[in-house]
């Protein structure tokens, strides 16, 4: 999150306000210590900025109902980086994508990183460059659409330097495509889409 202070005034509170829900679902072909560890980061660095945080499993829900009534309980949801499918099948499987546009109508902010960022667009399409698709239990490329865009996170990172060349390469002619640097977010509020960034201009 490179702009602490936007999110609040996205949400319209203070961050001792603010509960945000924590989708793991991307990391669950980790092991269950290593999945462990992973989350605890992200609950580690919210409680840094200030922010109240729960981790809330999809894989505990199969009531589209039960889901809604717990994460209506909640400012925000962010869906974690990680495996882009096993995301998105979780989002399927748990009836996730069948209600989160209902719940950002009524006022929750949907947040994401990498995976979390993706998964929000139109399409899954180019991700496989950089994640395993079998990985999940059924593969999924339709995004959930809450977004008009293809973001390609981690675009400064030379880690995925190969990897993002392919989904450049897939999403170059695209009119709906967006590269991020890990300093970077983009914010979209009432058909308006914001570029927020840590680093001074």
């Amino acid at each position: 999150m490179p702009t602490p202070d936007k999110f609040e005034n996205l949400v319209g509170k203070k961050s001792e306000d603010i509960k945000i829900a924590l989708l793991p679902n991307s990391k669950d072909y980790y092991s269950e210590r290593a999945r462990g560890l992973k989350l605890q980061t992200f609950v580690d660095d919210f409680d840094d900025l200030g922010f109240t945080s729960e981790i809330v499993d999809l894989r505990d829900f199969n009531s589209t109902q039960e889901l809604s009534n717990k994460l209506s309980t909640f400012d925000a949801v962010w869906a974690c980086g990680g495996n882009t499918f096993c995301l998105r099948y979780e989002m399927k499987r748990s009836g996730f994508d069948r209600i989160i546009e209902e719940l950002v109508r009524n006022g929750l902010v949907f947040c994401g990183d990498s995976a979390g960022a993706i998964v929000a667009g139109p399409t899954l399409r180019g991700s496989e460059s950089a994640d395993n698709p079998e990985f999940a239990e059924e593969i999924i490329w339709e995004g959930l659409s809450l977004i008009p865009d293809f973001i390609m996170p981690h675009a400064n990172s030379d880690a995925f330097k190969s990897t993002l060349q392919i989904m450049r390469d897939l999403h170059k002619n695209d009119e709906n495509y967006l590269e991020l640097n890990d300093w970077e977010a983009a914010i979209y509020e009432n058909s308006k889409r914001t570029i927020v960034s840590s680093r001074p201009e």
